[in-house]
């Protein structure tokens, strides 16, 4: 069995941008680097984890933007700020962000775009906000405190003007990957307060959403540029049409025999999750906002008619859905412990005509536990923990038009504590599940896919790999097709639990990572974290 790629029906120029965040062009035009960002797999009612090779990204083109040049996928945190050596092929990389409680993080990376060679200056994890070469290749850096209260004061408006500043010229890598929690680098110790026109800064920092206007400007002058998103999901319409859910649309269609998009429906929100099949696809889109002093995520569904969108049913709050092969929704979503007394019913059950036939409380539903979604079997499935409350010894259940609770079998078996589960229903009564096994310290979760009987639990096979499951499509009987966040494409033999055939996905020389899966026949398609449709055939 081998995953050959046929063809991309979105193409477009620039993609491996992902999401344009500014641009900087060296003094003389010859070179412009262009910084990008990719989202979160993961959305309010589902954690899907981070594809942590590919959270932002720094691409060098030639002046005309006509060819690419080289591409730096070491950024783990915003890019803030681009310099050019002024005789060598090197780029100082200034990233960092605030954490959103107290600490400022972040790395300075030199890259070489001739050797591809990088180094990470600083030993201590930093936010790097400016940095600049001078005439002789000394760099000056410009970075924000440690932490809120390291100069004294909690007024956010001082704190974001505080500065130290430091000039390096020593380019060897400090491993700030390794000591990121170690000791502190000791070249910032006790650096004092500095204006930035100390070390050569003269302008003010251009304002994030400024840059991005600009670098979205210059791309799309190019009259080449589509910006694309996550493709969070897809779900065959017929034989030769698809339709895809991504933060840019509430929906796509694309007609697959040639390449080309029949139609793109956009409004408020974005589409998370669609349900196919021979009537009108259904649509789950995901609404953001703020009102009464907190910030709201809301779904609503919609009916994909010919002619445009109905919407079906409303939420106050984000659901993930799941749908039988009778056509009935099993609509569930995050809570918190006071909207639960104030409103017990966060579960409901509509039928295959949207009425409402049960609404209740299923048990505790976070998106890192109790996600899943496994669809097009006899009954509407769930995950429970027990206690209910809870979020560890969970069980595989089902529920009726009435809301009776069925337990089936366990899905925390052997001790373990399994988070970010995707599944679906295989032949003759069996299950295919996937998940990470919790572990309390950070990276040493294990990944694995089993199958298992449907209704003992008994595990006929497992298959560790390399990192979070995003999705899985069944092939036939036979075959198992799954996508995980590290960017590898693979297919399990599911008679002798093996892998089959796997690759890290490039396409036109850049890496990405395939998030969503579905199949017809033997042709799969494979929707990935920068946007692009991409199809395949299992050979």
């Amino acid at each position: 069995m081998e995953l050959q790629l046929e063809s991309e029906l979105n193409a477009s120029a620039f993609p491996e941008v992902g999401r344009p965040t500014a641009a900087y062009r060296r003094g003389d035009g010859e070179f412009v680097a262009l910084s990008g960002a990719f989202g979160s797999p993961s959305w309010y009612a589902r954690s899907a984890g981070w594809c942590r090779p590919f959270l932002h990204r720094l691409c060098l083109y030639d002046g005309n933007l006509k060819n690419r040049i080289a591409i730096c996928d070491e950024p783990e945190f915003p890019v803030n700020d681009v310099a050019f050596h002024p005789s060598r092929p090197i780029l100082a990389i200034a990233t960092g962000s605030y954490d959103g409680g107290y600490m400022f993080e972040g790395d300075l990376w030199l890259w070489n775009w001739e050797s591809g060679e990088t180094a990470n200056l600083l030993k201590e994890s930093r936010e790097v906000a400016r940095c600049r070469f001078d005439a002789e290749g000394k760099l000056s850096v410009l970075l924000r405190p440690r932490n809120e209260e390291e100069f004294g004061t909690f007024d956010d408006e001082v704190v974001w003007q505080q500065f130290v500043g430091i000039v390096i010229d020593d380019f060897r890598d400090r491993g700030a990957r390794e000591r990121r929690f170690g000791e502190p680098d000791p070249r910032l110790k006790d650096l004092p307060l500095v204006k930035p026109g100390d070390f050569g800064f003269v302008q003010s920092p251009k304002r994030h959403e400024e840059q991005r206007d600009e670098a979205l400007f210059l791309l799309e002058s190019t009259g080449k540029f589509e910006q694309r998103a996550i493709a969070r999901d897809f779900a065959w319409i017929d034989d030769e049409r698809i339709g895809c859910v991504h933060d840019h649309c509430l929906v796509e269609v694309w007609n697959t025999r040639d390449a080309r998009r029949e139609r793109i429906e956009r409004g408020e929100g974005c589409g998370v999750q669609i349900f196919g099949g021979p009537d009108s696809p259904l649509i789950n889109v995901l609404t953001r906002g703020f009102e009464a002093g907190r910030s709201y995520q809301r779904s609503t569904i919609f009916e994909l008619t010919p002619s445009d969108l109905r919407e079906i049913r409303g939420f106050d709050r984000a659901v993930a859905m799941s749908r039988d092969r009778s056509g009935n929704f099993l609509c569930r979503g995050a809570r918190i412990s006071a909207d639960a007394k104030q409103n017990p019913k966060f579960d409901v059950v509509l039928n295959a005509a949207f009425e409402e036939l049960f609404a209740g409380d299923l048990g505790h539903y976070d998106p890192f536990n109790h996600y899943i979604r496994i669809d097009d079997t006899g009954e509407l499935l769930f995950l429970r923990s027990s206690p209910p409350d809870s979020v560890k010894h969970k069980k595989l259940c089902t529920v009726s038009a009435s809301g009776d609770i069925d337990e089936r079998c366990a899905w925390d078996t052997d001790g373990e504590h399994r988070m970010c589960s995707t599944a679906r229903a295989g032949p003759d009564g069996s299950l295919f599940a996937s998940f990470e096994i919790h572990h309390p310290e950070p990276g040493k979760g294990k990944f694995q896919i089993v199958k298992r009987e449907f209704r003992s639990g008994r595990t006929i096979w497992v298959v560790s790999v390399s990192d979070l499951v995003g999705a899985m499509a069944l092939v036939g009987d036979s075959s198992l097709v799954f996508a995980l966040n590290d960017g590898t494409l693979g297919v399990i033999d599911t008679e002798r639990g093996q892998i089959a055939h796997q690759h890290r996905v490039i396409i036109d020389g850049v890496a990405t990572v395939p998030l969503s899966l579905a199949a017809k026949g033997s042709t799969i398609a494979v929707g990935t974290l920068d946007g692009r449709i991409l199809l395949y055939q299992l050979r």
